[in-house]
């Protein structure tokens, strides 16, 4: 006794009913599937605008990245927290400064001296707010 089994991997073809018997057939000129284009093709698009340029490289280069920092664990993590030490630093900075433009400054130096920075009040009236 012989049994066939069939596939999992088999290639979908979509069912088409045949009108005198109303069984059904495969049909694979109308096939859902669509093999991927070959990546040798001389004719296939290649990425013009710049966001999809960048967006290759920047694929293409995370295989090496990957591999160097799955080689060098202490580099990726020094590598992950410079850029979010950065971005932190560059916010408290830029409220620091926003802070600094709306308020006078204000330093207390030795002897009892008080130095305060103060836009003019014309000045304050002109500057565009955010």
């Amino acid at each position: 006794m012989s049994v066939s089994r069939r596939s999992s991997l088999s290639v979908p073809a979509t069912l088409t009913r045949s009108p005198r018997t109303g069984e059904t057939t495969p049909n694979p000129t109308n096939s859902v599937y669509a093999p991927p284009s070959d990546p040798r093709d001389p004719s296939a698009p290649l990425p013009t605008d710049l966001r999809q340029l960048v967006a290759a490289f920047l694929l293409a280069a995370t295989i090496p990245l990957g591999l160097f920092v799955a080689s060098r664990p202490l580099v990726g993590v020094v590598g992950l927290a410079v850029p979010v030490v950065l971005f932190t630093g560059a916010r408290r900075v830029s409220a620091s400064l926003r802070r600094l433009r709306d308020r006078p400054v204000q330093f207390d130096l030795p002897g009892g001296v008080r130095l305060r920075v103060v836009r003019h009040p014309t000045e304050l009236t002109e500057l565009p707010r955010e």
